[in-house]
């Protein structure tokens, strides 16, 4: 990712991770580059797990989402044609911890 901002500078201002971890990694790599973040670039990891300056992150709730899957995967399994299914709309969380509404 960063190789490719060395040859495109600019051209973006926002990277979504697939947790925080490589969020943090990815943070590491803008710097050593003299890019901070959330000012040049908005770094987002996921899973709410490390929450450190510079970056945001989105809060899943982990146990909601399995037990929506699992009512869904019944209905199904019982010929049942899911209607009204409820949109999960995750928690977005700032770089000090505060969440931020949707």
């Amino acid at each position: 990712m960063c190789l490719w901002l060395d040859d495109n500078p600019g051209a973006i201002d926002a990277i979504f991770c697939e947790n925080d971890l490589e969020a943090a990694r990815i943070i590491g790599e803008l710097a050593a580059r003299g890019l901070r973040t959330p000012y040049d670039i908005l770094v987002v990891g996921c899973d709410a797990n490390c929450i450190i300056a510079g970056m945001w992150t989105i809060k899943l709730d982990s146990e909601y989402m399995a037990e929506e899957a699992v009512s869904l995967l019944i209905k199904l399994i019982n010929g049942e044609t899911p209607e009204n299914n409820p949109v999960y709309v995750p928690t977005l969380i700032d770089e000090s911890g505060n969440e931020i509404p949707v």
